[in-house]
């Protein structure tokens, strides 16, 4: 969501990731430590055997859904606009929306296309979890850091931006309270491999 300066921090002293974010993110997360908004640059190579084969898994499967054409005819519709570094979203709905659903790396929750045309390409995956209070268990370790966006701003049904919590979105768009849903991109589509590192908040080539 545009305009990220989330004061993020994932075990060490950082700074948060200088690449193209989502407007209007002030959301102060954290995932056990405090610590800049990305968890360590690493990419899937480096991931211990049994994450990087959950995300070899999850990957494979979402890339039958290499098109937003095919998303949307997959039941995976549009939600947000195309953020730069952040992506479009094309969701699952009814799982995102669950709350008991808990994280199951083998069920992808969004999938991140570089447009909302209908040929854009598929460039990321991404997880939502209701957690309250806290973000989710997640991958084993600390190398995923969870983020939050408490209340997102629709025009048309779309996701545009987002405001912080208790505050409203601007004259004709809509305030819906996203609260306690947390989110983690995995840039694991080949050939668009982040270089911020595989779980960045943002993607510097999308």
């Amino acid at each position: 969501v545009p305009g990220d300066t989330t004061p993020t921090t994932h075990g060490s002293d950082h700074p948060h990731d200088p690449g193209p974010t989502v407007p209007g993110d002030t959301t102060p997360t954290t995932h056990g430590a405090t610590h800049p908004h990305d968890g360590p640059n690493v990419q899937l190579a480096q991931l211990p055997a049994d994450i990087q084969a959950q995300i070899t898994a999850a990957t494979n499967w979402a890339m039958q859904y290499d098109t937003t054409a095919k998303a949307t005819a997959g039941g995976f519709p549009q939600i947000t606009a195309y953020f730069p570094g952040l992506a479009a979203h094309y969701a699952n709905l009814s799982r995102v929306l669950d709350q008991e659903a808990g994280f199951d790396p083998s069920v992808v929750d969004i999938l991140l296309f570089n447009g909302t045309d209908q040929n854009a390409t598929l460039v990321g995956i991404n997880y939502i979890v209701y957690s309250e209070g806290a973000p989710p268990a997640g991958f084993p370790g600390d190398y995923d850091v969870w983020h939050l966006h408490p209340a997102l701003c629709l025009s048309g049904g779309i996701v545009v931006g987002e405001v912080e919590q208790g505050q409203t979105c601007p004259a004709g768009q809509t305030t819906f309270p996203f609260t306690d849903f947390w989110l983690l991109h995995v840039w694991s589509i080949p050939g668009w491999e982040a270089p911020e590192g595989i779980f960045a908040h943002a993607n510097s080539r999308v």
